[in-house]
Formats: C-alpha cells, sequence, structure tokens
C-alpha cells in the first residue's frame, strides 16, 4: 500500500496505517475535531475506537498523519461491507471519520496523499468508487473537496441526507406492532432484503450479515420493532443506542442557535417537551436503523415511527434516522420531527471525471453506520 509522503513533507509529516496501539491517539483526534459550524457535534468513540469500527463492516482500515514526534495530527477511515447497487450486491467502500487538526489544515498534498493511501486499499471485488457524506455548512471542507483540485479524487454529488430528530412519546406500541425475537431474524432479514433491492447505496442485510452486526454490538432480536399483516411483516426498524460505542457531543451552538436556546429550553419546560442538549453533554439518542418498509407505503412508515417513539430504550430523549432527500417517505418524517435537523451531501468518490451511473432508484443509506 503506498503511504509514502512527498519529499517535501517528509521531515514533518507521515501517513502510516493505524493499529490497536493508536486507538487513545484516534480517540484524542475525535474529541477535538467537531463537525458542523452553526451545530457543532463531536463524534466520538468511546472506550475504543477499534470496537466501535466493527458495526461498520468486515473490510476496514484507517490512515493516520503524524507529525515528526509521532503525534497523531490527521485521519481517514474506509470500511467496506455488501451493498445494493442498481439491484445488485456488490462491495462498496465507505470513506469517514476524515480529520485534521488545524496544524495541518491548509495541507492539500497530505490530502492528496491520503486519498492516494485509500484508493490503495481498494480490492478488484469492490466497486471503483466510495461513498462518502459531508455535513452541509461545513463550507471550508466542500469546497476543497469538491473543486477538482489536481491529484484529488472526484467528488459527484448523489443527493441531500436529512438526519432528523423525533422526541420520545412513552407508551404502548400501535396495533400490529410488536418487538421482535430470534426466531424472527429469517422474516426480518427478507424484508430488508426486499427494502435493498428496490434502493440504491442501501447495506445488504443476508442473515450472516445481520449475526455479524449482532456480535459486533449492533441490534439485538429485541430491539427490532416489527409491523405484521395479516401474519406478515411488512416493515421493520431497530432501536438502537450506540452510546456505549459512539457518542455525539454537544460541542458549539452557533450564533443563530444561542439566542434561540434560552426560549426553547424554558418552553421545553412549561409543556413538558424534551429540552435541547447543553454543550458537552452527550447526545441521549437512539438511532432508528434496520429501516425497511414494503412498497414504501407511507402508513406503515408512519405507525412505524409513532412504534418507535413509544419504545425509545433507556433513558434515551432522542430518536435519530437519516432520510434522503428524494425518498418518498421523507414528508412523513419532516412532518413528525420534534428537534433540530443536520443536513449532509451525499457524493460518490471516484478518480474519474464522469459520475458512476445509477439507474434511478430511491436512495437510502444507513445513517446508523454511516
Amino acid at each position: 500500500m503506498h503511504v509514502a509522503a512527498p519529499d517535501s513533507l517528509t521531515v514533518r509529516h507521515r501517513l502510516a496505517l493505524a493499529d490497536p496501539a493508536d486507538d487513545a491517539a484516534i480517540r484524542a483526534l475525535l474529541r477535538r475535531t467537531p463537525m458542523g459550524r452553526d451545530l457543532a457535534v463531536t463524534l466520538e468513540r468511546e472506550p475504543s475506537a477499534f470496537d466501535a469500527a466493527r458495526i461498520e463492516g468486515p473490510r476496514r482500515a484507517t490512515i493516520l498523519c503524524r507529525g515528526l514526534d509521532g503525534e497523531v495530527l490527521g485521519m481517514g477511515h474506509r470500511s467496506v461491507r455488501l451493498h445494493w447497487w442498481n439491484g445488485e450486491r456488490r462491495w462498496l467502500g465507505t470513506l469517514s471519520s476524515l480529520r485534521r487538526d488545524e496544524r495541518i489544515a491548509g495541507r492539500v498534498s497530505l490530502l492528496r496523499e491520503g486519498f492516494a493511501a485509500m484508493r490503495d486499499l481498494r480490492r478488484a471485488d469492490e466497486l471503483p468508487f466510495e461513498l462518502t457524506s459531508i455535513v452541509a455548512d461545513n463550507a471550508r471542507a466542500r469546497r476543497l473537496l469538491e473543486r477538482r483540485l489536481p491529484g484529488l479524487p472526484r467528488y459527484h454529488p448523489l443527493t441531500t441526507l436529512a438526519t432528523m430528530t423525533f422526541t420520545a412519546r412513552r407508551g404502548p406500541l400501535p396495533q400490529g406492532v410488536r418487538r421482535g425475537s430470534d426466531e424472527d431474524w429469517p422474516a426480518i432479514a427478507a424484508c430488508l432484503e426486499r427494502w435493498g433491492e428496490r434502493h440504491q447505496c442501501t447495506p445488504a442485510w443476508p442473515l450472516p450479515a445481520l449475526d455479524e452486526l449482532r456480535r459486533a454490538g449492533g441490534p439485538q432480536a429485541s430491539d427490532m420493532l416489527l409491523l405484521q399483516e395479516e401474519g406478515r411483516i411488512v416493515a421493520c426498524c431497530a432501536l438502537w443506542d450506540q452510546r456505549s460505542m459512539r457518542q455525539a457531543r454537544v460541542h458549539r451552538y452557533g450564533s443563530r442557535w444561542r439566542a434561540f436556546l434560552p426560549i426553547a429550553r424554558l418552553t421545553a419546560r412549561l409543556v413538558g417537551r424534551v429540552p435541547l442538549p447543553r454543550v458537552g453533554e452527550v447526545v441521549p439518542f437512539a438511532f432508528l436503523a434496520l429501516l425497511a418498509v414494503d412498497d414504501d407505503h407511507p402508513e406503515r412508515f408512519e405507525t412505524l415511527l409513532a412504534a418507535a417513539r413509544r419504545a425509545l430504550p433507556g433513558d434515551a430523549r432522542w430518536l435519530v434516522t437519516s432520510i434522503a432527500s428524494d425518498h418518498p417517505l421523507l414528508s412523513k418524517a419532516v412532518a413528525a420531527r420534534g428537534g433540530p435537523t443536520l443536513h449532509t451531501a451525499l457524493s460518490l468518490v471516484s478518480d474519474d471525471d464522469v459520475a458512476p451511473e445509477a439507474d434511478g432508484r430511491p436512495i437510502h443509506v444507513e445513517g446508523a453506520i454511516l
């Protein structure tokens, strides 16, 4: 694998694959590099970044940029799992956790070397491009990565993701919805595969992949909510609280938020709503993950979403899910949301100027592992 830095940087920086001995340095970098501007959060991986990465796929690697003294100043992560692409299961890589210390923020040459190292990890059986996302208001990163600089890969816009928050509404499950059991896994896998085949960039979840996810700390059968009609599972989702291994911590509220926050917190207390988390607080939320709805049926989705809000685990106060801006179910989710929405730009990253050809299926990515 090509990880040598260019001659002008060899004295000060070097690139290398991470190993478990780098875990503490990776976690420290994640803690000090927030994402977003108006609403900035740090996406942390405590107590182990390597254990947290297990949910992302069976093939994964992290590239580190070190200073001369060995300090980790930047990183990028690549994970690969089977996804649905144009109606077929294909190995698709995802690029994530691109972080840079301010001391190397302007070093485009380091980015070139980092992307070259990522490209060298690609295997012959994998699609010749990767999936990635950038927070929509991160104008600095988008200008740099989307301007097609020489030596950098091409970012081909795919869609915008709306990551929405919904407040808890504790109560009994709606009629027709029940929790899963171990005996349900084959039917759950079948429902997820029906959904995946009709979508683009959706992870493929045959039984072995679901078993692997469970062993890595993913949802268990009791975390699944199943909607049945005439004895058949027609929709499903998981309530996945990842705080034991992956945390989102509020780092900063921007100027637009600061004037609004005191009023919002007072109103929340008066009407019994969930207050927004304070700066420094880990957001107490669970993902609505492993979503599948036969025929994109809006009433089925509404029922499942209502069930998820009533069944949030433990002290989780928010439910979070990501839906593409052009997905037919987005309007139903927007109507029910109860908190802030984070917008991210989803792109395909390749070495070609021509975008990979997609066949028009609606896009649905798994936000819980993106």
